[in-house]
């Protein structure tokens, strides 16, 4: 008799996207399907896997119209510094950032200020 294999979540995670298109043989297939019904972590990475890949089958007959491409990087461009805050709204949104500094130098040039 056949010994179960016992796969890892790093093999399960490899399988997920074979195992959704069906194209495992039918032993790797019942141990990934195992592993899911043991591991609530590997079981929603699968499910998202298996969102993203009907969502790319439904988008894959889709073409940009004629043209799209020609100025898209002009117009990427322009849209991006549309955005992007000037002046003193910049100089607030780098210092409120969440990121940009630490507690200790925000309270050090609140005091300054």
């Amino acid at each position: 008799m056949k010994r179960a294999t016992k796969l890892t979540c790093n093999q399960v995670r490899f399988y997920s996207e074979t195992f959704t298109a069906e194209q495992l043989d039918a032993n790797l297939a019942a141990a990934v399907q195992r592993h899911l019904s043991e591991c609530t972590d590997c079981r929603v990475q699968h499910h998202r896997t298996r969102r993203v890949v009907a969502l790319l089958q439904l988008k894959r007959h889709e073409q940009p119209p004629p043209g799209y491409f020609e100025n898209f990087l002009t117009e990427f461009h322009q849209r991006l510094a549309a955005s992007q805050p000037t002046g003193w709204r910049a100089a607030w949104a780098r210092f409120t950032e969440p990121t940009a500094l630490s507690p200790a130098w925000k309270w050090a040039a609140s005091g300054a200020c």
